[in-house]
């Protein structure tokens, strides 16, 4: 019987985003060590981060899949955490991307709030 490889996958969820420049941002951050796939799921626009989601996680074989981040500096990047968390048990969490430093939208108060991607590590090592 075959056993599974669990995977640690990273969605990344950034406005303005394409899979080619996502990757070159975390590899630009050296978050490429932490992160065995890299993935942009949301380019430029999307009618639904949530219905794009699912479908990737489904795609990617869930019982294949460790953990999940959400990393995004709209509230709809990381409010997917909890949607995939519930609707295949993955383990995921969400990233609020706060550059700016503005306040924080009250649905995304309770993720971990970050101003740049070099403070990733620190929540990957909780």
């Amino acid at each position: 019987m075959e056993s599974l490889v669990r995977l640690d996958v990273t969605l990344a969820l950034l406005t303005k985003s394409t899979p080619k420049y996502t990757k070159a941002k975390l590899d630009f951050y050296n978050l490429n060590k932490y992160f065995e796939n890299r993935i942009a799921i949301t380019p430029r626009t999307s009618e639904s981060k949530e219905r794009e989601a699912l479908e990737l996680i489904k795609n990617l074989n869930p019982e294949k899949i460790l953990r999940a981040y959400f990393i995004g500096d709209k509230a709809e990047d990381v409010l997917v955490a909890p949607i995939i968390q519930d609707n295949y048990g993955v383990k995921s969490e969400g990233i609020y991307l706060n550059r700016e430093g503005l306040d924080t939208p009250n649905e995304v108060i309770s993720y971990f709030q970050i101003k740049t991607l070099n403070e990733i590590p620190n929540i990957l090592s909780m």
